[in-house]
C-alpha cells in the first residue's frame, strides 16, 4: 500500500497535522492526493538538498518541470462536467505557482516534498507501531500548532464578523441617504413660495404626498433606530471577540517566544560547548513565529478596520458601556511589537574566543521578516563590540543604548537578504576584523547587532528599533592566553541562567555538575565520553584527593 493510501487511514488528529504540514508548505493537499504515485515515485533519497551536486540541481530541475508538466496535462485531461471545473482551475493556477516559485529554486521544492514525506513516515511509524515512544519533537510542534490553529479560526471569525458590520454599516448608510431625500421633499412641499406657483388640485395631490412621505419618514426613522441598535451591538460583540482573540495570541506569543525561542537559545550556547544541536530546530521556531505573527498582523488590520467603521457612521454607546475599541489597538500593537523585537537572533554565532586583529563571521535573522514582508525594503544591520557593563545598561532600558565601542569591527554593516526558498530574511556579517586594544582573558565581551525598519502603509505607522546581542566573547592577543579564555567561555555557556544581567554566572557549582561540563566537550572533541578513571583523575588534581 502506497504511503498516501496508509496516511489516509490516520486518525482526524494526524490527518490534521498533514494538512497543515502542506498548507504551510504552500503545496495544496490536491497535489498530494491527485498525484501521490508519481510523487513517491521519485528517488528524493538519492539527492542531498543541502550539498547539491550538479546532479543533484539537474535531477531538482527536472521534477519541477516533470511536475509542472503533469499538472498541466491533468488538467487538460479532466473532464469537461461541472464538478471538475474548480479542479481544473485548482491544476492550472498551482502549475503557475511552481513556474513562479521554483524554476530558479527547484531544490526548495525538493526538500519541501522529501521534508513532507518524511513526517508522513514518521506519523505512520507512530500510528502502526503504537508501542514505540512518540517524538517529542512532533508532540511539541502539534500541541503549538494546535494552539495556533484554534486562535486561526477565531480570528477568521471575528473576520467574519467585521465583514457583517460592514455590509450592516452600508444598509445602514443607504437608508440614511434616502431619509435625506425624503426630508429634502417633505421640506419642498412645505415651501409657500413653492405651494404659491400650484392650483388647487396640485395643492390637494402635494397633501396626500406629503402624507405618504411622512410615513415613509417615520418608517425610515424606525429603520434607522433599529440599525443603529443592531450595530452598535455588533460592534461591543465584535470588540469582545478581539479582545478574548488577543488573551489567546499573548498565550502562543508567550508560549513560542518566552519559553521555545529562550530554549533555543540555551540550546545554542550548550552547543558551544559541544553538546548536541539540531539545526532545524530553528525551522520549526520560525513557522511557529510566523504563524503566530500573521495572525497578530491580522487582527491588527481587523482592529483599524472596525476604528475606521467606528469612526464611519459615530454612534453613542449605551450608558455603563465601556468603549473597548480604543484599547485594542494598543493591546494588538503590543503583542506584535514584542514578537518583532524577540525574534531578531544571533543564528550563527561568531566564535567565543576572538584574537585581536583576526576574522570571524556571524549571521543574524529576522524570523519574522518574510512572513510581514519587511524584505521588500531590506533594513541594514550593523555590528559592533560592546562591554560586560554596556551590555548591562543596555538591558536596562531602550534608551541605554552605547554611544561607542570597546573596538573596531570592519565590515560591520549590511543589508539583510531575503532567501525566497526558505522564507528567511537574514544576513552574514562575513570577513569582519576586530581591532582593539589588549585585554584580559577573563574579560567578556559581546557583539551588538542593530536594525531598523517600519511596517504598515506609511514610514511613520510603526517603526521598530531592533537589537540583538552575541553569546559572550573574549578577546585574547596572544595564543597562550587561549586555554584560559576557552575557559572563561565554558563556563558561562554550561552555568548561565536564561534572563541573566550580562553575564552573571555563579563562581562555585557542584562537582557533578563540572564533570558533566567536561564529559561534554571531551565527548565532542573525542567521540567518546570521559571514562571513570579519566574523572576520578580531574577529581583528584582539582581537589587534590589522594
Amino acid at each position: 500500500m502506497s504511503i498516501w493510501a496508509r496516511t489516509q487511514q490516520l486518525p482526524q488528529d494526524k490527518l490534521k497535522h498533514v494538512s497543515n504540514l502542506y498548507e504551510t508548505s504552500q503545496i495544496p493537499i490536491e497535489v498530494r492526493h491527485y498525484f501521490a504515485e508519481w510523487i513517491e515515485e521519485q528517488p528524493w533519497g538519492q539527492i542531498d538538498e543541502n550539498n547539491p551536486s550538479q546532479r543533484d540541481q539537474i535531477f531538482a530541475q527536472q521534477v519541477v518541470q516533470k511536475l509542472i508538466a503533469e499538472l498541466e496535462s491533468r488538467a487538460v485531461e479532466l473532464p469537461q462536467q461541472n464538478e471538475y471545473f474548480l479542479l481544473r482551475i485548482k491544476f492550472q493556477d498551482v502549475a503557475h505557482q511552481f513556474r513562479t516559485h521554483y524554476a530558479q529554486n527547484p531544490m526548495e521544492l525538493v526538500r519541501i516534498f522529501k521534508r513532507n514525506l518524511a513526517m508522513e513516515e514518521s506519523l505512520l511509524r507512530q500510528h502502526e507501531n503504537p508501542t514505540e515512544a512518540p517524538m517529542p519533537a512532533f508532540d511539541k510542534d502539534k500541541h503549538i500548532m494546535n494552539k495556533i490553529d484554534g486562535v486561526a479560526v477565531q480570528v477568521n471569525e471575528s473576520e467574519k464578523m467585521i465583514k457583517e458590520l460592514t455590509q450592516k454599516q452600508e444598509v445602514f448608510t443607504i437608508n440614511y441617504q434616502k431619509q435625506l431625500q425624503i426630508n429634502s421633499q417633505i421640506n419642498q412641499t412645505q415651501s409657500e413660495r413653492y405651494l404659491a406657483t400650484l392650483s388647487p388640485e396640485e395643492i390637494q395631490r402635494v397633501t396626500e404626498a406629503r402624507k405618504t412621505l411622512d410615513k415613509q419618514k417615520k418608517d425610515f426613522e424606525t429603520v434607522l433606530s433599529k440599525g443603529a441598535q443592531t450595530i452598535i451591538s455588533a460592534r461591543v460583540e465584535i470588540a469582545d471577540t478581539l479582545s478574548k482573540n488577543f488573551e489567546e495570541l499573548e498565550e502562543v506569543r508567550h508560549l513560542v517566544v518566552d519559553q521555545e525561542l529562550i530554549d533555543w537559545k540555551r540550546k545554542q550556547q550548550l552547543a558551544g560547548n559541544g553538546a548536541p544541536f539540531d539545526p532545524n530546530l530553528l525551522e520549526n521556531l520560525q513557522k511557529w513565529v510566523e504563524s503566530t505573527v500573521d495572525l497578530v498582523w491580522r487582527s491588527r488590520q481587523q482592529v483599524l478596520k472596525l476604528e475606521g467603521l467606528c469612526s464611519r457612521i459615530p454612534l453613542q454607546l449605551p450608558d455603563g458601556k465601556e468603549d473597548a475599541v480604543s484599547t485594542l489597538n494598543n493591546k494588538i500593537t503590543s503583542i506584535l511589537s514584542s514578537i518583532v523585537t524577540s525574534t531578531f537572533i544571533v543564528e550563527h554565532q561568531p566564535p567565543q574566543v576572538l584574537k585581536r586583529d583576526s576574522r570571524f563571521s556571524a549571521r543574524v535573522r529576522l524570523l519574522v521578516g518574510g512572513r510581514l514582508t519587511i524584505h521588500l525594503t531590506p533594513p541594514t544591520v550593523t555590528a559592533s563590540i560592546i562591554s560586560e557593563s554596556q551590555a548591562k545598561l543596555l538591558l536596562r532600558g531602550p534608551n541605554r543604548r552605547p554611544d561607542n565601542s570597546c573596538g573596531k569591527i570592519l565590515n560591520n554593516s549590511g543589508l539583510m537578504e531575503f532567501h525566497q526558498q526558505k522564507g528567511e530574511l537574514s544576513i552574514d556579517i562575513k570577513r569582519a576584523e576586530k581591532r582593539g586594544t589588549e585585554a584580559v582573558t577573563e574579560e567578556k565581551f559581546c557583539i551588538l547587532f542593530q536594525s531598523s525598519f517600519h511596517l504598515g502603509m506609511t514610514v511613520n505607522e510603526l517603526q521598530f528599533e531592533v537589537w540583538t546581542i552575541s553569546l559572550p566573547v573574549v578577546v585574547t592577543v596572544h595564543g597562550n592566553q587561549e586555554c584560559n579564555a576557552v575557559a572563561t567561555v565554558l563556563w558561562d555557556n554550561q552555568f548561565s541562567e536564561p534572563g541573566r544581567m550580562p553575564f552573571a554566572v555563579p563562581d562555585q557549582v557542584q562537582w557533578s555538575e563540572l564533570v558533566h561540563m567536561l564529559d561534554v566537550k571531551f565527548r565532542s572533541l573525542t567521540e567518546r565520553g570521559l571514562t571513570q578513571e579519566n574523572k576520578q583523575y580531574l577529581a583528584t588534581k582539582l581537589f587534590g584527593m589522594c
